[in-house]
């Protein structure tokens, strides 16, 4: 027993790095900027995504509030409010009220309706009055925020502090739960970003580099928790490896202070306000989900036993070898008269991006050719693996694929919902 408590208060001790140190390091992986849009005539202080993965609302400096559609990059509302600096809005959970504020001193919420004409100034409702500006807003299971050095964590029922941190040496400009609610991310001033873990009452990572000298103003978590997207003062947004406590990534585009980023609710994107008038949406890790599934596809046709490493991965399996079995004959034709035309030179990964190409040129994407496409590659893989070309000339394929479908159609596949669709409805099964 006296061993077992010694183990845990030594863990305890240790910094998430320290404890990760064994934990295989993240891959480069490519960011790219799919949408900037662009509507408000001054500094973008602001923004928030709605629950349905789609629309975000941002504030500025001009004193507007706008809803924007990110898939078309249209404006579906816009509201202009008594003030300028409006330094603070966010999405209802419900996705059909919004809320914001600003010099004003007032939280103001708006109730919005499928009517796009509707005058949104004449619904204002105003739910609280500050004896100063409103520097930020958010609806219940949401952030928490600071003005000072301090993180605070308060009992909303009894309104009482039940837990402090001090570590930062400079104001606190966001704080950002970790998804599972156990532990938070702070950034602040002073150019460091922190995690602390509730259970263990002390901080547990410090995001730094002597490079970044520039306060950090906007923190958010990847769906999974392993990445810490932070967004700072010199146009940046720094991507932190929340196990390594190493940079990830770095990211360039804006052109003037990074004041917020936010992931989208399905964790596929996520979208960055900044003083520079704009916000930007950054599809994240969309070749690697596409890479991923197009693996277990070919490692599934040509024999290899595991568990489908997603629910849009085991469906692939049954749609691919039912379209498959329907025309096996066809494929297996094709299969062989396209490794008999491009032989070992070029490889058949290299081909197999004129076939994707051909497969589209009439411009008309859509599921059934998407699945149509990973049946070819099935059945080409395991027409090379018997002729005993080795696993990884067969997976090659799949970064042909990922390249394709996950980089060059990515907005595509954003626009028409990702690899799985809302309300539990399968591509492909429409």
């Amino acid at each position: 027993m006296m061993m077992m408590m010694r183990k845990m208060i030594t863990m305890m001790m240790m910094s998430v790095n320290q404890v990760a140190e064994k934990v295989e390091a993240l891959g480069g992986f490519t960011l790219k900027s799919r949408r900037t849009l662009k509507g408000h005539s001054n500094k973008v202080l602001c923004m928030d995504w709605c629950s349905d993965k789609r629309r975000i609302v941002s504030s500025s400096q001009d004193g507007k509030v706008i809803v924007w559609d990110a898939f078309t990059t249209n404006k579906e509302h816009g509201v202009t409010m008594p003030c300028t600096w409006v330094l603070a809005c966010a999405y209802a959970p419900s996705g059909c009220v919004i809320a914001c504020g600003g010099l004003d001193n007032k939280c103001s919420v708006y109730p919005l309706s499928l009517d796009k004409s509707e005058n949104l100034a004449a619904k204002r409702k105003p739910v609280a009055v500050h004896t100063n500006y409103l520097s930020s807003c958010s609806f219940t299971n949401s952030d928490m925020q600071g003005c000072d050095k301090k993180a605070n964590v308060w009992d909303m029922r009894s309104g009482q502090n039940i837990q402090s941190f001090d570590n930062h040496e400079s104001d606190i400009n966001a704080v950002r739960y970790y998804p599972s609610g156990d532990a938070f991310a702070t950034a602040s001033d002073d150019a460091t970003c922190r995690l602390y873990d509730l259970r263990a009452d002390r901080e547990m990572a410090v995001y730094s580099k002597e490079s970044v000298i520039f306060g950090a103003s906007s923190v958010d978590f990847s769906l999974s928790g392993r990445l810490l997207f932070a967004g700072y003062n010199d146009y940046t947004i720094n991507i932190w490896d929340v196990l390594k406590g190493t940079r990830a990534a770095i990211l360039y585009g804006h052109e003037n202070r990074v004041s917020k980023v936010r992931v989208s609710p399905e964790g596929t994107a996520f979208c960055s306000a900044s003083w520079d008038n704009t916000l930007r949406k950054m599809s994240c890790w969309l070749r690697n989900e596409t890479l991923m599934l197009a693996k277990d596809y070919i490692d599934f046709c040509i024999g290899i036993q595991q568990t489908p490493p997603s629910e849009s991965a085991n469906a692939m399996r049954r749609l691919g070898k039912e379209l498959e079995l329907q025309h096996r004959s066809k494929f297996l034709s094709l299969a062989q008269s396209f490794l008999s035309t491009c032989g070992s030179t070029p490889e058949p990964s290299a081909c197999l991006h004129s076939v994707m190409a051909l497969l589209v040129e009439d411009g008309k994407l859509n599921w059934g050719r998407i699945v149509s496409l990973f049946a070819f590659t099935g059945v080409v893989a395991a027409e090379m693996f018997s002729r005993e070309l080795d696993v990884e000339s067969c997976r090659r394929l799949a970064e042909t694929i990922a390249d394709y479908l996950g980089a060059e159609k990515s907005d595509w596949l954003l626009e028409n919902g990702g690899w799985v669709r809302t309300s539990g409805s399968l591509w492909g099964e429409e």
